[in-house]
């Protein structure tokens, strides 16, 4: 493994989403995910955007933000999100908005 696909795959093999997974798939997503900084307050998702890409933390925190500016849901390092999404073509009605830098495993559609 090349070292970025093996630290890749370590942040991969610690989340929850990998329970569901072989050890061959976890290797091949290492190989296609990308490790991505995001600066503080930076939206990765816009309302009713189609979702392009499943993300898992692996450093930083981020809010899932309503129309109404309420936080849904606060993801944090090994937190997983947009997987659904990616499959099915749908878009959401919320921001998904760094609250710190992070660090975000991304698959790419």
């Amino acid at each position: 493994m090349k070292p970025d696909q093996s630290i890749i795959y370590d942040i991969i093999i610690n989340t929850e989403f990998s329970q569901y997974l072989d050890d061959l798939t976890i290797k091949e997503l290492s190989k296609i995910m990308n490790l991505v900084d995001y600066k503080k307050s930076t939206k990765i998702y816009l309302s009713n955007n189609k979702i392009t890409k499943f993300l898992i933390i692996h450093s930083g925190k981020c809010n899932l933000i309503d129309a109404n500016g309420e936080v849904i849901r606060e993801l944090h390092k090994n937190d997983f999100f947009g997987l659904i999404s990616l499959f099915t073509n749908s878009s959401k009605n919320y921001d998904l908005i760094t609250t710190q830098d992070a660090s975000i495993l991304e698959l790419n559609k």
